[in-house]
């Protein structure tokens, strides 16, 4: 629904399979800057700090989105991120699209990480935080996909306009792996 302007959230929340989880239980997180990367020209925004102590006595977070953007894909869990795309569509039912962000957070507060290699960090009253969330500029992405190899690992993305982004990031704690295999059985 274009006209839905709505405030839609991303939470991450302690399931200990015994109680039912409020709002109010959760600490709430935000985005905290926006701005233009120089090196790309990408739209970028970056999520709040942690602060010591601050996730104490919550069952998990949420950070509300801007009005009309809404997730669209599944949120990926990679180590110590958790990433997942957002689309906001154009509001003119005559022309077909939109934008959205690619987003990349701490999945255990809610928090700004150092993920994204090649951007630079956004100026919050003196503190440098790292860019969180990029509009590739693709039109509304999709399901972002990691590729691992030795060499690093890239983030790697398809927009609605067709065309495809791929940047440097940071995982931790993951190793290049096989996903799957086949047997191949001459006859």
């Amino acid at each position: 629904d274009r006209s839905d302007t709505s405030t839609q959230s991303w939470y991450g929340i302690i399931d200990d399979d015994q109680h039912t989880v409020t709002r109010s239980q959760l600490k709430e997180r935000k985005i905290v800057a926006r701005g233009t990367d120089p090196k790309t020209g990408d739209p970028v925004r970056a999520f709040e700090l942690a602060t010591n102590g601050d996730m104490n006595g919550k069952k998990g977070w949420y950070v509300d989105l801007d009005p009309g953007e809404r997730m669209i894909t599944s949120s990926q869990f990679y180590g110590s991120v958790l990433i997942a795309s957002s689309v906001i569509p154009s509001d003119d039912p005559c022309t077909p699209g939109g934008t959205g962000y690619v987003n990349a957070i701490d999945p255990f507060t809610g928090t700004a990480l150092p993920f994204f290699l090649q951007y630079a960090t956004l100026d919050v009253d003196g503190v440098k935080i790292p860019v969180g969330s990029i509009d590739f500029r693709i039109g509304m992405p999709g399901q972002a996909q990691i590729v691992v190899s030795p060499e690093g690992a890239m983030l790697i993305v398809q927009g609605s306009s067709g065309n495809t982004a791929q940047t440097q990031v940071k995982l931790d704690n993951i190793m290049p792996r096989r996903i799957n295999w086949r047997e191949l059985i001459r006859e």
